[in-house]
């Protein structure tokens, strides 16, 4: 394993991961995915901080997920920072989610440009947490 060197490393792989986020089969394991990178984070022993990003669509419903769901498998680890980011067609029903969420755990990304501003929020959040 190596750490990625510099932002511009960082932005290639969140670029990578938003690509395929939205060319992905149909059929969603956010659910499964998210409790799976929490217990797999939550185990890793070599780490200064235990940080998950999940990218969803936000279209839970279709898929009978609920926010009870969602902030049972963000929060199933206490030694794991997880949130979700909601990278949404749907943003009524996104907004929805969010407002069920713990606070600083779910954001909505209408426009990719947003990213860099949401990760932003997502790390300031965990330090301010901290203190």
């Amino acid at each position: 394993q190596t750490l990625l060197e510099n932002e511009s490393e960082r932005y290639k792989i969140v670029m990578q991961m938003l690509a395929h986020a939205q060319s992905c089969a149909s059929g969603d394991n956010t659910l499964q995915a998210t409790y799976k990178a929490v217990k797999e984070l939550s185990a890793e022993e070599q780490v200064d901080e235990r940080f998950c990003v999940v990218f969803s669509d936000a279209n839970f419903e279709r898929s009978n997920i609920t926010a009870n769901d969602m902030r049972e498998a963000l929060t199933s680890a206490k030694n794991v920072n997880a949130v979700i980011i909601f990278i949404a067609s749907n943003d009524d029903e996104a907004q929805e989610l969010i407002k069920e969420l713990p606070q600083g755990k779910a954001f909505l990304c209408i426009d990719t440009s947003q990213l860099a501003t949401i990760f932003k929020q997502v790390f300031t959040t965990n330090i301010l947490s901290k203190l």
